[in-house]
């Protein structure tokens, strides 16, 4: 089992926005998450990841409990993730950007304070070969020396996938990739997801496009109020009448039945 959250709540004052969460997920798993607006979504991902403390609960990584572990320590181990809003290093190059992950990450061991003055020709070869691999991955190798800012939103949406890859993850947390994308680029971005779980890392993915979580996800959990109200195979999900109701509606239903 690569990751198990158990028993995670998630409290900001008298509002509880991750209540008494528990799920698993197994390694190669494309595991979804959906639910309305404020249903605790990201706020689930920024705990897993380290960006916000917990109330109460134990996140379990690979084996070991990682509750009190900061966010860099988790991303050196191998738990990589996307923002909502793309966060790439606007006057660096798409290389370099990466290339600054790729140093970061878990291939990378503790080296010193001054990562770059304490590296070895060796060291910098493997990062830059990396660099080169992952901008392969994402179709960004021609964008390779164009600043980070002048990439349209699909590109940036890549380079953020393609920064939290240089790290080596195991556990990779996207969170609404494919968001303000067009149809075609929806399309793209989901082949490159597949690609990237086919290739051995495990996802969680929060996603709004209901044609993307059902047709990669191999199981999906909502959320709803803080609260997981059904975890399952997507068709399973789609069909649950506490699902239908707190977020995809009758439509969907009905929609979904004469397919």
């Amino acid at each position: 089992m690569v990751l198990q959250v158990i028993n995670l709540t998630k409290n900001f004052g008298g509002l509880t926005a991750v209540n008494d969460v528990s799920f698993s997920v197994k390694k190669g798993e494309l595991l979804g998450i959906i639910g309305p607006n404020g249903s605790g979504k990201t706020t689930l991902i920024n705990l897993i990841s380290g960006t916000i403390p917990i109330t109460s609960g134990e996140i379990i990584y690979q084996g070991k409990k990682i509750n009190n572990h900061p966010t860099f320590q988790r991303a050196r181990k191998g738990i990589a993730r996307t923002f909502q809003i793309v966060k790439p290093l606007r006057n660096l190059t798409v290389e370099d950007n990466i290339m600054t992950a790729a140093l970061f990450g878990k291939s990378i061991k503790s080296i010193g304070n001054d990562i770059f003055s304490c590296m070895s020709t060796r060291q910098a070869r493997k990062a830059y070969e990396h660099t080169e691999n992952i901008l392969q991955i994402v179709g960004l190798t021609k964008s390779n020396n164009q600043l980070a800012k002048d990439l349209t939103l699909s590109g940036q949406k890549r380079l953020e996938i393609g920064r939290a890859l240089a790290m080596n993850p195991q556990l990779l947390l996207l969170d609404e990739v494919m968001a303000g994308l067009n149809h075609q680029e929806v399309i793209g971005m989901m082949d490159l997801v597949k690609k990237i779980c086919n290739e051995g890392v495990t996802i969680i993915m929060i996603e709004h496009i209901m044609k993307v979580i059902m047709g990669i996800s191999k199981r999906i959990i909502v959320m709803d109020y803080g609260r997981m109200i059904a975890c399952g195979a997507p068709e399973d999900v789609s069909h649950d009448p506490k699902v239908i109701s707190a977020y995809l509606g009758s439509r969907f239903a009905k929609n979904n039945k004469e397919q």
